[in-house]
């Protein structure tokens, strides 16, 4: 490609970011690239908060062998380090074809929102544990059990409504993890575009 007219070109009121090497506005690039991170981010964040409450409000409510088995599975999760978790995870999953209708295809959003929730819900649940532990020998919930409340009862209208404060500091959160730009210089990320596909 020669360079043209529009190639380069500073930024100004054509072009707020000014334009690449191909001529193309930098700013729009940005606003229609933003779609598919803020997806992907968004998705993996819901899906970490829903999976993580769930896991840690169980944990939390039941106590005893059950929590530490879970709070274990959880610290296996977290002790790896999550560049590394993702590329072995991604290069594993990909290659498991019956796993394809679940997941996406390996350069999907799909795939990216399995992948990133996967690797998200630990400290989502760590967060709920500690705040159900806490709650659970309040009166409320003294007073939902000598009434006969059922424990998903209990975790569903009195532990997880009293516990939305970390839970939505962890959504907010989960939703940046994903948009890191360490991430796609391994290729973690779905690649931009280049000069053959434009």
């Amino acid at each position: 490609i020669g360079k043209g007219r529009n190639q380069f070109l500073r930024p100004g009121k054509l072009a707020w970011f000014g334009t690449d090497d191909i001529g193309h506005d930098v700013y729009s690039r940005i606003i229609y690239g933003c779609r598919v991170s803020l997806l992907i981010g968004t998705a993996s964040a819901v899906v970490s908060v829903v999976v993580g409450a769930t896991i840690g409000a169980v944990a939390g409510l039941r106590g005893s062998l059950f929590d530490d088995l879970v709070m274990r599975v959880t610290d296996i999760f977290l002790a790896f380090p999550i560049i590394v978790a993702l590329l072995v995870m991604r290069n594993v999953i990909g290659k498991v074809s019956w796993l394809e209708p679940i997941t996406g295809g390996l350069g999907s959003v799909k795939f990216f929102v399995v992948l990133f929730s996967l690797f998200g819900w630990m400290g989502v649940a760590r967060l709920v544990r500690a705040q159900v532990l806490s709650l659970k020998e309040r009166e409320f919930i003294e007073a939902a059990r000598a009434l006969g409340a059922s424990d998903s009862r209990i975790i569903l209208r009195h532990l997880l409504p009293n516990s939305i404060g970390p839970m939505l500091v962890s959504l907010s959160l989960g939703v940046v993890a994903p948009l890191l730009p360490r991430l796609r210089e391994v290729n973690v990320l779905p690649a931009p575009p280049t000069r053959d596909k434009v």
